[in-house]
């Protein structure tokens, strides 16, 4: 394919995302309902699905999508580089840090009213819906953004000069048996509070809960490292790189001493380059480091499969998304009717745990069933010196093509 072809398209994309009028999340503006029954937009829904298998069956491609192209280094373009600039890298989490600081302290002493407040909107809009779109759109922001990265990042430059070079952090080795479990409970904790927890919208509660976090993450840097811990147990850096990988644009390094050596979760398949891992990014050298355009969801095909933690995270994500969705129905109204106005809290937590655990047991009955067709019917000499694909093995080889669903999921859920 053409390269010249495939950045035409790309960009053609990129403007029609950048010229698509304004929309405003549900959460502080007015719903849009579509008028038509539930049941009418179920069937609806289950046939699109269905019809899409169909098209990839009736029209196969001629030739598979390589998952290591096209790709195209944008800092060979000159003035594009500048992008990268330390000063202009420093400016922009300059102000991020701003924004957050703004943001708490306006919780903490603003006014209670949230819409004359700044932090709901600033956590539930500007953050959770803003850079979640930017992310699954354009690129990993988050990654640029983090003001809790930051933060810590000054306050070991500040440790380094004092003490004359000693390490903020202690450096602790990550245990691998704890993968990415940290970060499904903190995503469930979040979802949480976004459904269910009163406090979502109260301004000085939602400050608190950004304290606590920042307190729990700050720890989490100080034990085992700032970009360690950010990579294997924050939830967010997790859920915005998952949905980063479906962007068109990444940064990549290339730095293959660094990678063979490097303990991130993102690098653990990949031999020859590492896609928006901060670890490797942070230390890789000018010459290694690139900005990649490439075409949408390739990143997804960036390693054969994924931990089973960041399995059950992708899985999460979409279950709670979609719970979001089934709290608007006139099920969930019928069930609220009849529980007691202090019980609703107790019943909502109990319906999100089980919801989110029937999705993942319906997600692993699939993979179940394919990794026992395999076995039963596949050709065994096909397989090689390969093992046997399994329950876990399929699951987690499979799931990160549920991230485009997850995406599209977000992105309508907060323009309704």
């Amino acid at each position: 394919m053409n390269s010249g072809f495939v950045f035409l398209k790309l960009a053609t994309g990129l403007i029609g995302f950048w010229i698509c009028p304004y929309a405003i999340a549900h959460g502080f503006g007015e719903r849009y309902d579509l008028p038509v029954p539930l049941w009418l937009w179920v069937v609806g829904a289950g046939a699109t699905i269905v019809l899409t298998f169909a098209v990839i069956v009736l029209f196969p491609h001629s030739r598979a999508l390589h998952p290591q192209g096209p790709r195209i280094n944008l800092f060979r373009v000159r003035g594009l580089r500048g992008l990268a600039h330390p000063i202009t890298i420093s400016v922009i989490r300059v102000l991020s840090v701003t924004f957050l600081l703004a943001s708490v302290l306006s919780g903490f002493l603003g006014v209670p009213d949230p819409y004359q407040n700044l932090v709901p909107v600033a956590v539930w809009v500007v953050w959770w819906v803003g850079v979640a779109y930017v992310c699954a759109l354009v690129g990993d922001l988050w990654a640029v953004l983090n003001p809790f990265r930051t933060l810590f990042s000054w306050a070991e430059k500040i440790v380094n000069l004092l003490t004359g070079g000693k390490c903020l952090s202690l450096e602790k080795p990550y245990p691998q048996g704890l993968s990415a479990w940290p970060a499904v409970a903190g995503l469930m904790v979040f979802f949480w509070a976004e459904l269910i927890w009163p406090g979502g919208g109260v301004p000085w509660d939602l400050a608190l809960a950004i304290t606590i976090y920042a307190a729990m993450t700050w720890t989490g840097m100080l034990v085992y490292g700032r970009d360690v811990w950010l990579q294997n147990a924050d939830a967010f850096s997790l859920v915005f790189g998952v949905f980063a990988r479906f962007a068109p644009l990444a940064l990549r390094s290339s730095d293959r001493e660094q990678i063979r050596t490097c303990v991130s979760p993102v690098c653990r398949y990949r031999r020859d380059y590492c896609v928006n891992g901060q670890t490797c990014l942070a230390q890789a050298t000018p010459g290694h480091l690139e900005l990649i355009l490439r075409p949408p969801a390739l990143g997804l095909l960036d390693e054969p499969r994924v931990p089973v933690s960041l399995m059950v995270l992708v899985i999460t994500l979409l279950a709670t998304v979609t719970f979001d969705g089934i709290l608007e129905t006139p099920l969930w109204s019928h069930v609220l009717e009849r529980t007691l106005s202090d019980e609703a809290r107790y019943v909502g937590t109990v319906a999100l745990i089980m919801f989110s655990m029937g999705f993942l047991m319906v997600f692993l009955g699939f993979s179940w069933l394919m990794a026992y067709c395999a076995q039963r019917f596949g050709d065994p000499q096909g397989l090689g010196t390969a093992p046997r694909p399994d329950l876990f093995h399929v699951g987690s080889a499979f799931v990160m093509t549920l991230v485009p669903i997850a995406i599209a999921y977000h992105l309508a859920h907060y323009l309704s």
